[in-house]
This record gives C-alpha cells, structure tokens and sequence, in this order.
C-alpha cells in the first residue's frame, strides 16, 4: 500500500474482472480469505519491489502487466482486508466503539459550547451599538442541534472575529485585541470546531456500520483470486525466459492455484513373450504400455 499508488476509477474500469459474480463467489467460497490476503501482500510486494526496477528487456518479457494492474490488484487486497477486519468485529466490540465516540462526541460537543459562549459573548460587547456587525453575531450564534450545526456556528464566530482584528480601522477589532483575542487562538478554537464535527460524524458512522456477510467475503475472495491468477501467469511466464524476474508461487493459495494431483504410475515393462527377443529390432516399433 505504501509503495503502490491508489488507482484511478479509470483503471478499475479497465481492469475490472468481467467473470459474473456467482462464478466469483463460487471459487471464492472454497478457500479462507486470510489466505487469500496473505499471499496477496507476499506476491503483490514481491511485484511492487522488482518491477520500478526492471530492466527494458525485463518489462517486455513481462508483457500485459503494469503499474496500473499491480495498482488494482493491491487495491482488491486492501478491500478485502477491510472486509475482514469489518467481519471480525463482534457486536460487543461495535457497541464498545459506539460508546467510546459517543462519549468523545460529547466531551467535544461541551468545549464546544462553552467556547462559543465565550467567544461570542467578547464579539457581542466589543460590536455593542453597531447594528450590521450585530446582525452578523447574531446570525454566526446560530441555533445549535448538534456537533455539525455547533461547529458551523464556532466557524461563523472565528470569521467575524478575524475580520475585525484584521481591519486595522474597526474599532471592534482594537477591543477585541485589547482584550486578549488573538489569530492563533481563533486558530486553535477552528481546530475545536473540526474536532467537534468529525467526533460527531464518527459517532454517527458507529451507529450504521453493518457486518459483511459470507456472500460479500466470497465475492471479494473470488475478485482477488482473478486478479492474482493474472498475475502469476504473465510473471511466472517472463521467469522462464529470464530466471531474474521473480517467481510469483502461491504458498498459502496453492491449494486453489495448483492443486495436488494423483502422479500416473510408472509404466511397468512386459516380459518378453516366448520366443521374443528382449530387444527390439531396429527400426521395429516399440510396444506402447497398457493403459
């Protein structure tokens, strides 16, 4: 992930596995996902290390691969490694992080409030008998509901205050430094403001976050299992013809990508009939083993 640029929605078009999707979540379904993830990272990294390396010759020989298909290709393991860590999250541990964001939603939400209270109180008395300037504190101290609509309100009060400390003529401004407002603590309370409205949007999310169900995991396994197939041809072809190109072997998937076959057994020599030579004439034809 860190080596690999997110790909374009351009490039997951081009590449996007065409196999329908119940063919997908068939194969899918016949080998766990950890594995799948885990030879993944290994083949991926091996790709992503060698190829901005490779030589000319070595890229033509690695013929249809790319950085854009590597790209894909790793994003599909980064969705699926999401699925996973979404899968494996309990109830129990769902509830647990509801409860610590709605808990920091709220400690968030109280500095908030106080802090507008205060900054706006300052605004208030400094603009005190100017009806425009008024409105404009009147309307940025706004009906607040929740963390969203709080931080909109915070945001609305830091502009007027810079506003006025930035107009060198405003009287309002000259209180307003006078008294201790400053940029870089109307910085600090914009920093508040988006501490405020992420932790109340993180609470939300907490809420709506749903579990991934086996057909979803099977689908993505399949996604993956394509593109790592595709892969594996095109660089293990450009090893044979150049045993410096790395070798991309499941390990983990081999029960998928190569799986373990009965060897035919050896053909066992007939005896010679009797009166037949154990050696064949020359220019004879042998005699094929039985079947």
């Amino acid at each position: 992930m860190q080596a690999v640029a997110a790909p374009t929605s351009a490039q997951l078009a081009m590449f996007a596995i065409r196999t329908s999707t119940a063919a997908l979540i068939e194969r899918g379904a016949h080998i766990r996902s950890e594995k799948i993830r885990t030879d993944m990272v290994r083949l991926c990294g091996t790709a992503a290390e060698f190829y901005p390396k490779a030589t000319a010759a070595q890229r033509r020989l690695l013929l249809g691969f790319s950085s854009a298909l590597l790209s894909v290709t790793v994003h599909s393991g980064v969705q699926l490694g999401d699925m996973l860590e979404r899968r494996g999250s309990t109830v129990g541990d769902r509830e647990a992080a509801l409860a610590a964001d709605t808990t920091t939603a709220e400690t968030a939400y109280r500095e908030g409030m106080e802090e507008r209270d205060r900054l706006a109180t300052a605004l208030e008395t400094a603009v005190d008998g100017d009806p425009t300037l008024e409105t404009r504190v009147e309307s940025a101290r706004s009906r607040v509901t929740d963390n969203a609509t709080l931080a909109t309100s915070l945001l609305a009060l830091v502009k007027l205050g810079r506003d006025l400390l930035h107009d060198k003529a405003s009287l309002a401004g000259q209180q307003l430094a006078e008294g201790g407002l400053t940029a870089a603590e109307l910085d600090e309370l914009k920093a508040l403001a988006a501490r405020v409205k992420s932790s109340g949007a993180n609470a939300t999310g907490a809420r709506v976050q749903g579990a991934v169900t086996p057909a979803d995991l099977n689908l993505q396994d399949g996604i993956c299992l394509a593109y790592l197939e595709r892969m594996m041809k095109i660089w293990n072809g450009a090893h044979e013809r150049d045993p410096a190109i790395p070798q991309l072997l499941p390990i983990a998937t081999r029960a998928i990508f190569a799986p373990t076959r009965k060897r035919a057994a050896a053909p066992v020599a007939e005896a010679p009939a009797a009166g037949e030579d154990a050696a064949e004439p020359a220019g004879g034809e042998g005699k094929k083993p039985a079947e």
